[in-house]
């Protein structure tokens, strides 16, 4: 059984978090090497950034990535010399590793979903997020009573590993400084109209839906369908030049109103 200790490193090495002890060993294609994710911290919903080690053969550490965490989507060429693995929290990106000439490259992209084929890197939004994002299922349970955005999937991005600016191994620290001019790959889901919407629109300031109060966002929301109502209310609330939440009450902006 691997020994977790020895793959503790920053950033995680003064962070008092509550690790995940399960150590994720993938190999490489030609078995070669392995590269072993650690000390997984479910720090938040939806993150769960952890430490990854690349070992050779006989589990010799070839590189520690210090001090970038992963949340582990990783691929490799079929000849095992390329190895591309999703890193960074604030700061995203895919880190490129030549395991022949021990060098590295970073893509900076917001998307941590990818593929390898034939040396070609295709950076896509998978099945499951668009799904969701497509879903009336609540997290907590329920379908959600307010109009739905309809979300198109936007086409898949791909890179040439060849095309890719590679740093020497020392560099890998640096990453992010280094490609600071990098454009972005911003891959986000394309807004295309609303689902079909057969539930009620606001008829007062006070009522709100899936047992909320009346809430901003779900004004937006509405105010966003077209709803001529909600766009009144709305810009009646942004005309009182006050910071708001989403989260705030619609009552304590407008006071009690019935839709006219």
């Amino acid at each position: 059984m691997m020994d977790s200790n020895r793959y503790l490193r920053a950033p995680f090495d003064v962070v008092d978090g509550v690790f995940d002890k399960e150590i994720k060993t993938h190999l490489s294609p030609d078995q070669s090497m392995k590269l072993v994710i650690s000390h997984c911290w479910n720090y938040k919903p939806g993150s769960n950034p952890g430490l990854f080690h690349l070992l050779d053969f006989s589990d010799n550490i070839i590189e520690h990535f210090t001090p970038h965490t992963t949340n582990g989507h990783l691929a490799w060429t079929q000849d095992s010399r390329y190895l591309a693995i999703d890193i960074g929290e604030s700061d995203k990106g895919i880190l490129v590793m030549d395991t022949m000439l021990m060098k590295v490259a970073l893509i900076r992209t917001n998307c941590r979903d990818f593929k390898i084929e034939n040396n070609n890197i295709i950076i896509s939004i998978s099945d499951k997020f668009m799904e969701r994002i497509n879903s009336d299922l609540l997290i907590g349970g329920g379908t959600t009573q307010l109009p739905r955005i309809k979300y198109d999937r936007p086409d898949d991005v791909i890179l040439t590993i060849e095309s890719l600016n590679f740093f020497p191994k020392n560099k890998t620290a640096d990453l992010f400084q280094l490609t600071e001019k990098q454009k972005q790959i911003l891959l986000d889901p394309i807004e295309n109209g609303f689902w079909d919407f057969t539930g009620t629109v606001p008829q007062n300031t006070t009522d709100g839906y899936n047992n909320r109060d009346f809430e901003i966002y779900q004004l937006e929301t509405f105010a966003a369908y077209g709803d001529a109502q909600s766009i009144q209310w709305l810009e009646e609330i942004k005309a009182q030049n006050k910071p708001y939440e989403k989260w705030d009450k619609v009552v304590d902006y407008l006071g009690e109103r019935e839709r006219e």
